[in-house]
Formats: C-alpha cells, structure tokens, sequence
C-alpha cells in the first residue's frame, strides 16, 4: 500500500480509535491503566492506536532510539530502566508520576511520529495477510486493516470469508453486519455497538480513496430502487425506501429479498412484462392465474405473488410455478450479502431489476411471518458530480408527532374544502387518523385531476387513481415553484409530509421550508434537483 494511502488509513483509524469520530482527528496523549477494559490487561496501553502492554513498551523504545535527548527530558519517573523489562509479564502498575511521565514522552513531536509509525509498521503486516489471503483493492484492504485491529485475524478472516466478491467497502461491511444476527454474543467485531465506526470507515474510505472498480469518469453514482407490486389494489410503482419506511412502522416490515437465477435479458423482460399490468390488473387470489391472460370477463387478475412469478414465467424464466410468498420463501434462492436494518436495505447496490422483496403480513405462524411481496422494477444511477461513492441511507422517519399531526391537517382540509369531489369519485370522506394509505392518496390525486380539469382544461378520470401519462401532460401546466400558493401546493405539502419529507406549516403557501422538503425529496428520487414541482416531480409524489 502506498503511503498516502497508509496517511489516510492512520486519518480514518485515528478517528474511530480516539478521535471522536472526526477524520483525521486522534489523541496522542491517551492512556489507559491496567484492568481498566478487562482483568486481562496486566500492564498500561499508551498511544492513540491503542499499543498494549510491550507494543507499548516497543513505542517507548522507538522514541528513546530516535531521540534520546528528548526522551530522557519528558522522563521524571525512571522511564528508560522499564525499557528493559517485558511489561506484561511483570504486570508493571505505573504509578501516577510515572503515568505523567509516559504521557509526557509519547506527546513529544518525535512520540507523536513514532506513534504513527508504529502504527503504520502493524497495517503493514496486516495487508500483507490480507493479500495472502487474496485482497488486493485498497479499499477492502483498509477494511481489513480497521477489522482485524479491532478484533483480530480470526474475525476478519470469518468476515471476508463470507462477504460478497469482488471485495469492496459495501460487500465487506454487509458481511460485518451478519454478525447481529447471532444472539449469542454482542460484542462480535460486526456487533451493533460497533456499527457506528464501521460506517465512519467505509464513508471516509470510499471518500478519499477511490479504487478502480468504483471509478467511472472521475463520478461515482447514488443508487436509488423503484418497487413494483401491488396488495389489494392495482400493481403501482413506488421508491423502495418510502415503502419499506411505511410498512416497517406498521410492523409489516421487510424480511428478506430473494432471485431467481436469470439472465440480463430476462431481467429486462420481467421489467417490460410488469410494465404492462401495472394499473391494469385486478387483485383476485382465486383469479391470480389471469395475470396476463384475460378471463372471460375481459380483465386481468393476480396478486402480489402471482404477478412477480408469472411475469418471470412469461421472462422465460423455468421451475417457477405459481407460488405464493410461503412458496416463495421455500423455493426461491436468498439474497444472502443483503443488510437489512430497520427495514431499510444499507447496500440496495447488490440488487437486480426481478429481486423479490419480502415482507411480514398479517400472519405470525407463516415463515418468518411473510405475507406481501414486491419486486424490484427500476434501477436508478445518479450522478452525484464527484469521486465520492455515496451511499444511500434511509431519510427522515415519518413517525414524527409534527408529521403525523401534518398528514391528519391534511385530511381534515381535503374533507372541509373538498368533500363533494372525494365523496363522487372515491366514495367517502377521509378518515381522518393522520395515516396515508391508499384512500388518501386516492383523495388527492382526484382533488389534483379536478383541479387540473377545471383550471387548466385537462380531461382526467378523477375516479382513476392511477397517475398514468396523460397527467404527466396535464403537470405540466400544474407545474409550480417556491413563491405559488393555492390546493396545488397545498397537496405538495400534504404528500410530502406523508412522505416524511416536509414538516412546516400546512398554510398553502410554497416558501422556503417546502422549497427544501422538494429539494430533498426530489435529490432521494434521482430527479433534477431544482425545488421545482413539474411534471417528473408530481408522478414522483404520486407514485
């Protein structure tokens, strides 16, 4: 490894050692006694690496052999005669003059250098293991480096062991995690108590270093996931994130994700079959064979499992039959580097258009207690306009009291202002409980048609909850921006609060706060970011 490379390393490991966190930030003057972490530390550990007992004493050599003068000044504790003696097999106690000393000696400018250079001389012998073990990319070799300083050669050993290849930052740290599923133990160097300073490393990893595998054009790409199924309505789109958030907060959340070996043909098969039934199909589970062949009354029917089987039937994909999510679970190959963490995929890079998502349902005695499933239908790359990797984290919760309390606005104005279009086209006012399901999507997306229909002369089915192309024609004179008022930015503020977006006032008026909720929202799509609510943005909101 180069040695700006091993710069940067000291500057991450530094960090989570004992720098706060902060890159590039380590304590020179830490020290920790003897049986301050476990009853096994005989002696003291000096130095921001963390050097134990005669690593310590190895730093402590390699300062008075660099600069004996400077040594012998910061000791007035007798200092250089323990440099002659194994401290651990001595279990030497040093007294609190003799702590003075040892900090005084290692936070001289030559200490602070051999420091860094001890702790240089170590990364060295563990990339050398690393590439014995067949890690060559920098970055996973720094992962290596961090993992094995934390726990050891066998933990990094079973972590790379079981981390998807090629090695990166995202494939080593998805393996890190698996380690929360065992409940035998919390203190695995994957463990939840660790996980903060795992992020830290794989974030400034892929910050300042950039491998050839994630190089593209001096750019590197956001990921962001378009879902595709449906339940009890129409097959409809919607952001992987948004959905997995919602169902997670009604305890229906994401359990596992599995695929069917294909290939990228019929990948993109199963992505233009599914096009066709969206908005199209009935739910019916006695009819879910007539998903792409209409019964005898003309429409189509299927159900969340059947429209992702049969689609990948109709991709020519062969053996998988007309299960439902049990049959799925059983049959169906796992996903198995997925890091799912409160219902929120960490690594959603490792996903192919025709990954099946699986979440709980209603029932407790089915397998890990399946019940819906919904299929990865789009795949968005964005360019972000730098070479920094950026990964996708999940956005603001929507279980806010402030949001719940904004959805509930919502639904009371949509009664007060527009009962008599809710009641024609969907049947009943809102119920107004603070929760956007579907009944309140479908109220604003048919107070947005009719508003469309009479301000700007639009001829939309109101009754049709669908947001299909002739209302993206129709956005584009509904299309409105920061300084507008009136219903159109009002139903901006009701969707996005919903969302867990926007959490301003609900008063109508597009101003500053809202401008930033579109921003985000529109950033988190892969759409322009502009604060700008056109045509691209409107079927983002409502899909």
């Amino acid at each position: 490894m180069d040695k700006k490379y091993l710069d940067i390393l000291t500057n991450i490991i530094g960090a989570v050692e004992t720098g706060g966190q902060i890159y590039g930030k380590r304590r020179y003057d830490a020290y920790v006694g003897p049986n301050s972490n476990t009853s096994k530390e005989q002696t003291c550990t000096l130095g921001w690496a963390g050097n134990y007992g005669e690593r310590a004493r190895k730093l402590c050599k390699m300062i008075f052999n660099q600069d004996p003068a400077a040594f012998r000044k910061a000791d007035n504790a007798g200092i250089e005669k323990k440099l002659s003696v194994n401290w651990e097999t001595t279990k030497w106690h040093p007294t609190t003059v003799q702590k003075k000393a040892l900090i005084a000696i290692i936070t001289t400018a030559i200490g602070k250098k051999c420091q860094d250079e001890l702790f240089q001389e170590l990364m060295e012998t563990y990339i050398a293991k690393a590439e014995e073990y067949g890690v060559k990319d920098v970055p996973a070799q720094m992962l290596w480096c961090e993992i094995e300083h934390l726990g050891g050669i066998n933990p990094v050993k079973r972590i790379f062991g079981r981390a998807q290849k090629p090695y990166t930052p995202d494939t080593v740290f998805a393996s890190l995690i698996l380690d929360q599923k065992d409940a035998k133990s919390n203190t695995q160097v994957g463990d939840k108590i660790f996980q903060s300073r795992h992020e830290c490393c794989v974030k400034w990893i892929k910050q300042y270093v950039v491998s050839a595998g994630e190089k593209k054009e001096g750019k590197n790409m956001a990921v962001t996931i378009t879902l595709a199924g449906h339940g009890s309505g129409r097959p409809s789109k919607k952001d992987m994130n948004t959905y997995c958030r919602g169902r997670q907060e009604k305890g229906k959340g994401l359990v596992e994700v599995l695929r069917l070996p294909m290939t990228d043909a019929q990948r993109k098969k199963m992505h233009d079959y599914y096009k066709e039934i969206l908005g199209r199909n009935y739910y019916n589970q006695n009819l879910r064979a007539y998903c792409y062949k209409a019964y005898k009354d003309g429409k189509y029917y299927s159900d969340c499992s059947s429209s992702i089987g049969l689609t990948a039937q109709k991709a020519g994909v062969s053996g998988v039959g007309l299960f439902n999510t049990a049959e799925m679970h059983k049959h169906w190959p796992k996903v198995k580097n997925v890091v799912i963490v409160n219902g929120i995929i960490q690594n959603p890079e490792i996903l192919k258009i025709g990954d099946a998502l699986m979440f709980k349902g209603s029932d407790p005695t089915r397998p890990l207690g399946i019940g819906h499933t919904e299929m990865v239908y789009e795949i968005h790359k964005t360019d972000n306009g730098s070479n920094v990797a950026t990964p996708v984290t999940p956005s603001k919760p929507t279980t806010t009291a402030n949001n719940d309390s904004n959805v509930k606005k919502g639904q009371k104005w949509l009664n007060k202002n527009y009962d008599e279009t809710i009641k024609k086209y969907c049947g009943a006012e809102l119920e107004e409980d603070g929760s956007y399901g579907i009944k309140s999507r479908a109220a604003a997306i048919c107070v947005w048609k009719d508003l469309c229909n009479r301000k700007h002369g639009a001829k939309l089915d109101p009754s049709n909850s669908n947001f299909f192309d002739g209302c993206k024609k129709a956005a584009k004179k509904a299309t409105i921006k920061k300084g507008a008022s009136g219903t159109f930015v009002y139903l901006v503020e009701f969707v996005l609060a919903a969302k867990g977006f926007y959490f301003g006032a609900m008063d109508a008026e597009f101003g500053s706060g809202l401008y930033a909720a579109v921003k985000s929202f529109q950033k988190e799509r892969g759409l322009t970011v502009d604060g700008v609510v056109g045509p691209d943005t409107w079927y983002a909101l409502f899909n």
